[in-house]
């Protein structure tokens, strides 16, 4: 999130609150997930029909419970930065620039007093 709270001072600056923000972020971060989760589960499922082994097959509600434990880490993991993001003031999110020698934030000179 810390390269991308440039584009959130500036939707902040434009109106946005910070519920639309971090549910813009959500939202974003769903998508490939579930793709993800959706073509993982038919694989696994494709793959265990095809099992020719002398393993007794796992019970059917391993995988959708996986699947939505997975689904809550990786919204987890996307709500922790975005909500840390989104409390940052619009005009002091529009005056950083990432140091790319460091990886830390620094004001621009630019906009210094």
């Amino acid at each position: 999130m810390p390269q991308r709270t440039r584009m959130i001072g500036t939707h902040r600056a434009l109106g946005a609150t910070r519920g639309q923000v971090l549910h813009y972020f959500l939202a974003e971060n769903a998508l490939p997930t579930d793709m993800g989760l959706v073509l993982g589960m038919l694989g696994a499922y494709g793959l265990a029909l095809r099992q020719h082994w002398e393993v007794p097959p796992l019970p059917w509600w391993y995988l959708p419970v996986g699947a939505a434990v997975l689904l809550v880490l990786s919204q987890l993991a996307a709500w922790i930065p975005a909500r840390r993001a989104t409390r940052v003031s619009p005009v002091v999110a529009l005056q950083r620039i990432a140091c790319a020698a460091t990886l830390c934030w620094r004001p621009c000179a630019l906009f210094s007093p």
